[in-house]
């Protein structure tokens, strides 16, 4: 439970994902975009349960997939799953040297370090908490966890007990209210990003005690409690600027007067300027430093979602052989940690070369996979159907279980998908790596309903990898 609801880096979405939906997604209506990622997801783990019941696997939904639709799509899916999570861990090293190099250079005064050697560092650190003992992982990112909960928490409740400021809407948290905003399509998905990690739950079935038992509790639980938190949390945000639309006009001018004097705003400090205004400037020192804790530790629970990934990929032949090998003594697959490792550190040397600053790293290395793990988990929702329904008994199949919620999970993140490719330009804004605009593919009309897709560099790679 600690490892998903890590692995969804609850502070680093609250720092990074919440100012982005608002800003770039779906304005005062962020809170509704949460709401609807938190009802999908969860209908999607209902058919997930059924298969993590059903079968023990540290593939996870590669072997969900494999079992349901077929060894091909088994394999698209655990490539896919590797790969996202690889970028992952290295996406988030890049948050975690971006914050650790500014706090450094504050409290020491001095000139920042340049901030490959706080990323390389990071690698390191968790390269070694993989290799030695998964349990010493799991303490260390479970205390990490509960300071982020806690500032997460004060802040929300803060903002509450105060009535917001200047009052508090109900509209901003309406799920149907998702579908509004300046790019609601980018915003939704952002906020499916949001809940990445929670997923893995049943990749750590083989190391478990009573896997039958604690994986549904610790899907179930994660799922839920991320998502009630999420909504709360960024209903309390874009309230602690005003109840109509003022988050998002701070964020547009850069600067706000709704708390008296005029202040800067901006994506970095967007929650800690509330905070310091409204609760207390010692909140606002508690999230600069701990998101620094918390990317550290959200990318630690990412890198063992997806070692496991390329464990199971290598243990069955479909990498090479030495990824499905475990440690003699730390029963670790420490072969498939050193190669993560390498990889990370491959990735935020090349940004560093192309002289690129470390939230480059997190911003445009996640959002690509992302897409492959919203692919996958519709995928995932499609095999549940198709696996009880071909092969489970009789007494298995569920109207709900195993057919309704099980489609509906998969209607659903496509249409997510859809929305991604749809809005993604306005990721490309600038010149920013090779995120760029090449053009649209449509409108199509079918009825009523208009159809189109913005082509960039980044979704082209996201079909690509898969195909």
């Amino acid at each position: 439970l600690f490892l998903c609801i890590t692995g969804s880096a609850p502070l680093a979405v609250f720092m990074f994902n919440f100012p982005f939906v608002v800003g770039a997604g779906n304005e005062k209506y962020a809170p509704a975009a949460f709401f609807f990622a938190t009802i999908v997801l969860t209908i999607f783990s209902v058919g997930y349960v059924q298969m993590a019941r059903k079968l023990r696997a540290a593939g996870g939904m590669f072997t969900y997939v494999s079992h349901g639709l077929g060894r091909r799509l088994g394999m698209m899916s655990g490539f896919s799953l590797a790969a996202a999570y690889t970028l992952f861990g290295a996406s988030l090293i890049g948050g975690f040297a971006a914050f650790a190099q500014a706090k450094v250079a504050e409290v020491t005064d001095s000139q920042p370090i340049n901030w490959i050697w706080f990323a390389l560092l990071g690698i390191v650190g968790i390269a070694a908490l993989g290799y030695f003992d998964i349990p010493i992982s799991a303490k260390i990112l479970g205390v990490a966890l509960l300071f982020e909960l806690a500032i997460i928490l004060i802040f929300t409740i803060g903002v509450f007990a105060q009535g917001g400021n200047d009052g508090v809407s109900i509209e901003p948290v309406l799920p149907w209210n998702a579908f509004k905003g300046v790019a609601f399509g980018l915003g939704i998905f952002i906020a499916f990003w949001s809940w990445v990690g929670f997923e893995a739950a049943p990749n750590y079935a083989e190391e478990s005690k009573e896997p039958h038992r604690i994986i549904p509790i610790a899907v179930y639980v994660s799922c839920v409690f991320v998502g009630v938190l999420y909504t709360l949390a960024s209903w309390a945000s874009v309230s602690s600027y005003g109840p109509a639309n003022e988050a998002f006009d701070a964020l547009s001018a850069g600067t706000t007067t709704v708390f008296g004097g005029e202040l800067a705003v901006d994506y970095l400090n967007f929650n800690v300027v509330p905070a310091e205004q409204l609760i207390g400037s010692w909140l606002g020192q508690a999230m600069e430093i701990f998101i620094i804790t918390g990317a550290f530790a959200c990318a630690a629970a990412l890198n063992n979602a997806g070692l496991r990934y390329t464990y199971a990929l290598g243990r069955e032949g479909l990498l090479p052989k030495a990824l499905g090998r475990t440690h003699k003594k730390h029963r670790t697959p420490h072969v498939a940690v050193l190669a993560q490792a390498l990889i990370a550190a491959a990735i935020v040397l090349a940004f560093r070369f192309a002289d690129r600053g470390a939230l480059d790293v997190y911003y445009w290395i996640a959002v690509q996979g992302v897409i492959w793990i919203i692919l996958v988990q519709a995928l995932t929702s499609l095999a549940v159907w198709a696996y009880f329904r071909r092969e489970g008994e009789p007494s298995e199949r569920h109207w709900w279980k195993t057919t309704v919620a099980p489609w509906i999970g998969f209607l659903a993140q496509m249409l997510v998908l859809y929305l991604c490719y749809k809005y993604l330009s306005s990721l490309a804004a600038g010149d920013v790596l090779y995120v760029k605009e090449l053009g649209q593919i449509g409108p199509w009309e079918i009825g009523r309903w208009s159809f189109e897709i913005d082509i960039t560099w980044l979704g082209i790679i996201g079909v690509i990898v898969p195909v």
